[in-house]
């Protein structure tokens, strides 16, 4: 009886995203961490480097979704990916900036 109900009462997995979206989102991070070390150290160099990464995290994430819709698969990560680009960016200007 409880496969019975396993069966008809399952959800539908969720689709996974694309492995250029988990470059994208890994990008992002890797910018958010340079970016506060950066902003710890007040060093323009580390900054530079996460406004770097954080430059990439956005274009790979685009590429991502390029390729996601090329293939009709999913675009899970895409905002998070720009945010954490974005972040990172911020940091570089605001810190440079003062």
């Amino acid at each position: 009886m409880a496969d019975h109900a396993d069966h008809h009462h399952a959800a539908p997995a969720k689709p996974n995203a694309t492995t250029t979206m988990g470059f994208a989102l890994f990008a992002g991070m890797v910018t958010v961490i340079v970016a506060l070390v950066g902003a710890i150290r007040d060093s323009d160099v580390i900054l530079t480097i996460g406004l770097i990464t954080g430059i990439a995290s956005i274009a790979i994430g685009v590429l991502a979704v390029l390729i996601a819709k090329k293939k009709g698969a999913t675009t899970r990560g895409f905002l998070v990916s720009v945010v954490l680009g974005i972040s990172g960016i911020a940091m570089y200007l605001l810190v440079t900036s003062v």
